[in-house]
């Protein structure tokens, strides 16, 4: 059997990558904005011996981020130079206000996957620095209402989506731990530089 050629091996194997890159959502070389939401992501499981509790997914909305959102959106929808500078501006002010994170979680038992109202099933802590602080809202959101929801680097399916706003004082600056715990058990999610 002959050996082929090694340009021909190498040209074979870079169709290859690049036909498979196309199909996949998750790509190893993706855009700007898909590498910041994959930056800023954290992930945890909580498991009772083989039986699953919940997955989880939280992501940091700070202003990298927020960045790389407007630059893409700028894009796609044409902004010009104003626009831009506009979106990023409310982006900026927002980010100067509060820290936000958005989850991503499934549970198991639907019943478990509580995190706003008063049937919340879950106590939802972020500790910094500045100390302990319990969040400012949960809102139950739409998966579509997560700005940059066709860049998560995780599959949304089965997932229920949270907006989790606390007061910029309780995050100033990082390391944060945003910690999900219940009679079921905890999970943690950490953050070394915000």
């Amino acid at each position: 059997m002959k050996r082929l050629a090694p340009p021909l091996a190498i040209t074979l194997l870079a169709a290859a990558l690049v036909s498979c890159a196309g199909e996949s959502r998750f790509r190893l070389f993706g855009s700007p904005l898909e590498n910041e939401v994959a930056q800023w992501t954290r992930t945890a499981k909580l498991y009772d011996r083989f039986d699953t509790i919940l997955i989880a997914g939280a992501i940091y909305n700070g202003q990298p981020l927020r960045a790389a959102w407007v630059e893409e959106t700028a894009k796609a929808r044409r902004l010009d130079e104003a626009a831009r500078q506009q979106t990023l501006a409310r982006q900026t002010e927002e980010n100067a206000a509060l820290c936000v994170i958005y989850l991503a979680v499934y549970t198991a038992d639907s019943q478990w996957n509580a995190f706003a109202g008063e049937k919340a099933r879950w106590t939802v802590e972020l500790a910094s620095p500045a100390g302990a602080a319990r969040p400012a809202s949960i809102k139950k959101i739409e998966r579509e209402d997560v700005p940059w929801f066709g860049a998560l680097p995780f599959d949304p399916t089965f997932r229920v989506f949270y907006r989790v706003e606390y007061p910029r004082a309780a995050a100033p600056q990082g390391p944060i731990t945003l910690t999900l715990s219940s009679l079921l058990g905890s999970v943690e999610f950490v953050w070394r530089q915000i």
